[in-house]
């Protein structure tokens, strides 16, 4: 039963009216910037230099989620506090943040869509970590507006980052196409009534499915498919 709604949701023949939609809101790590590796990595190096125990499933629990939910989750198996451990897995990010390349096709994909559709990236990063690939990249003219974790004090997979874009820009809902790569992406855009396509990559079409995704792509020539058939 579950493969078979996994399927209907991944056909591309049961197309998307781009017309239905006003703005396109992007999550950035795994769906801009192939991120997601050296959070990972350097997540589970801070752990390790305080000798705390864990599992991947819980690293991968929290994907999609800010960075000071994860510390204060493991902050409870260690005598050093959150921030320690989060400063120091911040000061290895930096030291290779300018290493970090997009999502085969994002960039190309979201300069195309601004010329029909306003475009806007809503991230549980932090707003340096997000800047410093966008102004590496040149973007900052795609996009009309960008969300981070500095801007809401409830995270994915709450809808606040959601809803406050859609506040932000006077938009609404019904009319927001959000494109989300984790489950506790696709939770917190359902949340705030946006319709949400699954990216597959670090989590399967199943887990994005099950969480509520509309629609489902493995990648962006599928979705410029979908989008621009």
């Amino acid at each position: 039963m579950k493969e078979e709604f996994l399927l209907s949701k991944l056909a591309l023949n049961n197309g998307i009216n781009l017309a239905d939609f006003d703005a396109v809101l992007f999550d950035f790590d795994g769906v801009m910037a192939d991120s997601e590796p050296l959070h990972v990595s350097t997540k589970i190096a801070a752990l390790e230099a305080f000798n705390i125990p864990y599992k991947n499933t819980q690293i991968a629990s929290f994907q999609g989620s800010p960075e000071t939910h994860f510390f204060d989750y493991f902050s409870k198996f260690s005598h050093h506090d959150a921030k320690t451990m989060l400063d120091y897995k911040r000061d290895l990010f930096d030291k290779d943040i300018n290493s970090i390349k997009e999502i085969k096709g994002s960039l190309d994909f979201i300069k195309k869509l601004s010329l029909y559709k306003s475009c806007y990236l809503v991230t549980s990063s932090i707003r340096k970590q997000m800047a410093c690939f966008i102004e590496r990249n040149q973007l900052e003219a795609y996009f009309k507006d960008f969300i981070t974790c500095d801007d809401v004090k409830q995270h994915k997979p709450h809808p606040e980052p959601y809803l406050a874009c859609i506040s932000r820009n006077n938009l609404a809902a019904d009319r927001c196409l959000v494109i989300e790569d984790s489950p506790n992406g696709i939770r917190s855009a359902k949340a705030a009534g946006c319709f949400a396509i699954g990216l597959i990559g670090e989590f399967s079409g199943l887990e994005l499915a099950e969480k509520g995704a509309d629609k489902l792509v493995s990648d962006y020539q599928e979705l410029e498919a979908l989008l621009f058939p």
